[in-house]
């Protein structure tokens, strides 16, 4: 038995709904999505064992992000950080395995953005941004706390992404080039 469990037992996440389907990310990283008017379980996606990921220190965490038909969540394996899924069956449409780090404990957003529509987010050492095609990753910057945990949510606001973390880290605030061509913080 893990150390975290006795602490940690018991869902993390927040739920997401999308028409008529709830969409549950489990501590462990089971993802399931069900019939919100009878409970009945649609699909459902282990993480840990399809991207080959650890179980985090304080578990999954985060609110699955849902856009049209696309799910997007971050399993934070060797094979995957960041993982779009078609909602209604689970399969997967893209996964990008070039952000640095492990969970963040943070959900995910997207902006426009330099031409492209982003999906960001925080994993345990960065900010990112990824193309939300086909996610590639379009810019990346350290950002790590001395826990090595990014909680809160990014704020885009105007070719700005402003985090802010706790440990002794504070905020950041990022302003995004037009042409995605980098960043400066």
């Amino acid at each position: 038995e893990k150390p975290w469990a006795k602490t940690y037992n018991g869902a993390r996440s927040t739920p997401s709904y999308s028409e008529g389907i709830l969409y549950h990310l489990g501590e462990l990283g089971r993802l399931s999505a069900f019939n919100s008017r009878t409970g009945e379980l649609v699909w459902s996606m282990e993480l840990r064992e399809q991207f080959d990921a650890e179980i985090p220190e304080y578990a999954y965490s985060e609110s699955v992000f849902i856009e049209g038909d696309r799910l997007y969540c971050c399993p934070a394996g060797k094979k995957a950080y960041l993982i779009c899924l078609n909602k209604h069956n689970g399969e997967l449409i893209w996964s990008n395995s070039e952000i640095k780090g492990t969970v963040g404990f943070s959900s995910l957003i997207s902006f426009d953005q330099g031409g492209y529509h982003q999906i960001a987010g925080l994993s345990s050492n960065s900010i990112f941004g990824v193309d939300a095609t086909n996610g590639k990753l379009l810019w990346q910057v350290d950002y790590e706390n001395s826990r090595s945990n990014n909680v809160t949510d990014p704020i885009y606001h105007k070719g700005h992404i402003f985090a802010s973390s706790g440990y002794g880290k504070g905020s950041i605030l990022i302003k995004l080039k037009d042409a995605v061509d980098g960043i400066s913080p």
